[in-house]
């Protein structure tokens, strides 16, 4: 468990190692990259100028009020101890919200992208894979419109999820007494799982796997995907190293000995 949480965090530096090393990776991993932090920044940008509007918007439709009043009916004392209370429930709730509001800027920014760059991001993985097992078969199919297409609706779906179950599982954050597991716990381990099984998945679709065995994959890679998707965590950092996650997120698929069950297109 150890070694995989660490291999997750250093991710980084081994894509980095590999990257300089293979100069034919350099195309597939620089032109999505760029592309999508194009769309990161225009979403991220346009969150923060509408900041407060979309607060209250969102604010309307959760139980904000009821939740701070009951976190404030816990703290009976008057004087300034109350008013320091107050401040500290309200305004941590506010802050929760507005980094739920950019995280999910973040992530809109990166689903878009993605529907223009799945394919990318799957040819190198493909040639992540077939240079590390060195055996001289292609994995993926050519590059046409269809390929496109396909990739484009697979990264809508991994999107949605990846968007709206930690959402799902936040919004339990504002019930009283177990709110604060859901929100603090449970819902950034999901993102981070579903971030780190988005970016193997790339490797996953150029092999053409099955769900099924992509659900035992993940669950086997379960502590390395974990660590490795914290970086979603890091804002337009975690955009201009996305690269080097991919790269070593499809290098630990394709090192990774044949798992019992996996009937996919696995060499």
């Amino acid at each position: 468990m150890i070694k995989h949480i660490s291999q997750g965090l250093t991710s980084p530096f081994a894509g980095y190692r590999m990257l300089r090393q293979h100069r034919s990776l350099w195309f597939w991993a620089l032109a999505p990259a760029l592309i999508t932090l194009m769309f990161v920044m225009g979403t991220l940008i346009w969150a923060w100028n509408h900041l407060q509007w979309i607060t209250v918007k969102l604010l309307e439709l959760l139980p904000f009020e009821q939740t701070v009043q009951f976190l404030l009916e816990t703290e009976r004392s008057g004087g300034w101890w109350k008013r320091a209370w107050e401040g500290l429930v309200s305004g941590s709730t506010l802050f929760l919200v507005k980094v739920l509001i950019l995280g999910g800027a973040a992530i809109l920014g990166y689903v878009l992208a993605a529907l223009i760059c799945g394919t990318l991001w799957e040819f190198l993985s493909a040639g992540v894979m077939k240079i590390v097992r060195n055996d001289g078969k292609d994995v993926g199919g050519p590059f046409t419109l269809r390929s496109v297409g396909v990739a484009a609706l697979r990264e809508l779906g991994k999107g949605a999820l990846l968007f709206l179950i930690p959402l799902i599982i936040a919004l339990f954050s504002f019930l009283p007494v177990v709110g604060l597991f859901f929100g603090s716990i449970l819902s950034p381990l999901c993102a981070a799982f579903l971030f780190g099984f988005a970016l193997m998945d790339y490797g996953f679709s150029a092999e053409e796997l099955s769900i099924s065995d992509r659900i035992l994959l993940g669950r086997k890679h379960f502590f390395y995907l974990t660590s490795l998707g914290l970086y979603v965590f890091l804002p337009i950092l975690n955009v201009l190293i996305l690269p080097l996650l991919i790269i070593d997120a499809s290098a630990q698929h394709a090192k990774a000995p044949v798992s019992e069950g996996v009937s996919g297109n696995r060499t």
